[in-house]
């Protein structure tokens, strides 16, 4: 899958979306447009960011 930044505007209200990231990566690639929109009023995270997070925290467990 390509990884695409999308951007709905609706009544005022902008929606800003990653696709195709994972875990931390979606936020990195959004903060720069929420930077220029103003403020974040609420943010909410994909099954994608937690499934980069748990295959993480695995990795880290079987090299301890």
């Amino acid at each position: 899958m390509s990884k695409q930044i999308v951007i709905t505007f609706d009544n005022g209200a902008a929606t800003v979306e990653a696709i195709g990231y994972t875990g931390p990566a979606c936020e990195a690639a959004t903060r720069a447009v929420e930077e220029a929109l103003g403020s974040v009023v609420a943010r909410e995270r994909t099954p994608d960011f937690t499934r980069a997070a748990t295959a993480s925290t695995r990795q880290e467990a079987r090299r301890g």
